[in-house]
Order: C-alpha cells, then sequence, then structure tokens
C-alpha cells in the first residue's frame, strides 16, 4: 500500500468539518466519506450537466445578485472544462455545495506536508 494517507477535509472560508478522505497512490483509490460516515460518490462533470440541464442557462437576475450570477458562470466554465474529471459535491453547512475534482483533491493531498491532518477542499 504506497502512499496512504488519510485526511479531514474542511471547507476553506469556514473551516467547517466537510468529511474524510482516504487516498493511495498505488493501487489509486480515493475514497471521500462524510462527516456522518456515507460514501460520498463523485459524478463526472458532463453528466452533472446532462442530468441538469438548468445549471446551462443563467439564474434569473430578479432573483439573484450579480455577483451569484458571475460565480454561476465560472462554476459552469469550470464544469465544461472538467467535462471526464470525477466531480465531488461536498456540503458545507455554511456555504453549501464545494465542488472538486478528483485529480485536484488528489494534488493537493499529495502536496501536504506528512504530519497535516486537515486539507481545505480545492474548489472547482
Amino acid at each position: 500500500m504506497l502512499g496512504a494517507r488519510e485526511l479531514e477535509l474542511v471547507c476553506p472560508h469556514c473551516v467547517s468539518a466537510l468529511g474524510r478522505v482516504r487516498y493511495r497512490l498505488f493501487p489509486a483509490q480515493l475514497v471521500i466519506t462524510s462527516p456522518h460516515g456515507a460514501e460520498i460518490e463523485g459524478v463526472r462533470a458532463g453528466q452533472m450537466l446532462l442530468f441538469y440541464p438548468e445549471w446551462t442557462t443563467d439564474p434569473d437576475p430578479a432573483l439573484v445578485s450579480s455577483q451569484e450570477i458571475a460565480a454561476h458562470r465560472r462554476l459552469m466554465r469550470r464544469l465544461e472544462q472538467n467535462m471526464l474529471e470525477l466531480v465531488f459535491d461536498l456540503r458545507c453547512p455554511v456555504h453549501g455545495s464545494l465542488f472538486c475534482t478528483s485529480p485536484a483533491l488528489s494534488r493537493a493531498i499529495r502536496a501536504t506536508s506528512p504530519d497535516q491532518r486537515h486539507l481545505p477542499v480545492p474548489a472547482l
């Protein structure tokens, strides 16, 4: 079991616990569990856009702020750029959904020091 690590995932904004990640370099494995212990499955970004076509249109400007519309557009661009990657939807009790890709999470884990126990989620 080469390069096995287990870290607690935290929100990069408020440091709330989002779950735990277990990572193994060889044979490759990335398992994310919620704070309650349920396994969180990744979904391909392309499937997210296919299953939720309403995401591809801008929200109604009468209902949301221009900052929220800009954030929505950035998220859509990033999902389109990562169509084949697994995306994990991690839920922060304060900030809502945080999306991260499997490669970004793997890179962040490999970049942490061996004594580090918490990992801020690399948001999409």
